[in-house]
């Protein structure tokens, strides 16, 4: 797997930014613009600092000039994340004592805060929120926060019966997991409606890039033609719809929200193309092995029927993304599956770099 390039960045000396109060006319528009970038030094901390959405985004800001700390679970990965530059602090979610003191120092410090941590193995609670909802509000309260992002998923949506959804539309979670995110993002909105504390959320397809992609999976098949799939891909596999983004495009989106914070905002992340798996995974074998037939662009696997399972779970919607779009400006460099793979297929490892660093 790709990991964050083993480059090294200069970090500029700590001068913090500080996120004014709204007046009465920022909070009739929703919008707050953070100062520019030559203003101030911007310092992101991340929770989840270790996973690779986050690694990405680490590697796009420190290249931007930031500097980046964070917390992790692995030694290993805190000491790779310290070689490449990144403050990295051992935190372990599930045992709910969190960050030692000199990484509530790094959060005290931040001016951006990121989560990428889901909720705990018996989807009660967020972790962040059981062990750091008072120093963010702190944080807010001396108006010192930027930004905070929450990274959710767009399970929360539910079944829909292949109906398009928007970031206004009804919240039908179908599995614990996505009940406890929908509960997640409330606890987190809830957090900026009685704090102010600057949250805003991003609902997540399906994560691709290099090294964790279609490509990989189609690889290990081919390799191992015996290799069965896991439980959860046989049901994705029976969906018609399956939202994904490139983890590249996930880093500019986020990156674009922190230099135009709308706090209280909700913002799907996904590309243009809900395919479904089965497409996807076909055209992935035909670029390993050209001789492979692709399948046609927008055809569906054989047998495939729209409908709820027994059980509701076939979980089916189409994710719009105009609001990353017309709000944040963001344009997509991978807007399908298709540009995707090929991209990564010729050497393209954005976010995560030059090639020469592996996981």
């Amino acid at each position: 797997m790709v990991g964050i390039v083993r480059t090294h960045f200069h970090c500029i000396a700590n001068s913090p930014c500080k996120a004014r109060r709204r007046t009465s006319a920022r909070k009739a528009s929703g919008l707050i613009r953070a100062e520019s970038a030559g203003d101030a030094e911007r310092h992101l901390f991340c929770f989840g600092i270790g996973g690779y959405t986050a690694r990405g985004l680490t590697n796009t800001l420190l290249q931007s000039g930031w500097r980046v700390s964070g917390a992790c679970r692995s030694k290993p990965m805190r000491d790779a994340l310290l070689e490449a530059g990144v403050d990295a602090h051992m935190w372990n979610p599930d045992d709910e004592t969190g960050l030692s003191d000199l990484g509530l120092q790094a959060l005290a410090d931040a001016t951006h805060i990121c989560s990428t941590v889901p909720p705990t193995a018996d989807f009660s609670k967020d972790p962040v929120l059981l062990c750091h909802r008072s120093e963010l509000c702190e944080a807010a309260a001396h108006e010192r926060l930027c930004w905070v992002g929450y990274l959710s998923s767009t399970s929360v949506y539910g079944d829909h019966q292949g109906d398009w959804v928007n970031e206004s539309s009804k919240l039908l979670p179908v599995t614990p997991t996505a009940c406890a995110r929908a509960a997640a993002e409330e606890a987190w909105i809830q957090l900026h409606a009685t704090h102010e504390v600057p949250v805003h959320v991003f609902r997540l397809g399906g994560i691709y890039g290099p090294g964790r992609s279609a490509l990989d999976a189609a690889q290990k098949k081919m390799t191992d033609p015996r290799r069965q799939p896991s439980a959860s891909q046989k049901r994705r596999g029976t969906k018609r719809y399956t939202s994904r983004c490139h983890v590249d495009d996930i880093c500019t989106t986020l990156h674009a929200s922190m230099q135009a914070p709308s706090p209280g905002r909700i913002y799907n992340v996904i590309d243009d193309d809900p395919a479904p798996r089965g497409i996807v995974m076909g055209f992935a074998r035909s670029l390993l092995d050209p001789a492979a037939a692709a399948p046609l662009a927008g055809g569906e696997p054989a047998g495939l029927q729209m409908g709820r399972s027994p059980r509701g779970g076939a979980d089916e919607k189409r994710v719009r993304n105009q609001r990353i779009k017309e709000e944040l400006g963001v344009q997509l460099a991978f807007p399908n599956y298709r540009v995707g793979l090929q991209a990564i297929v010729q050497g393209d490892i954005r976010p995560f770099g030059r090639p020469s660093w592996r996981e």
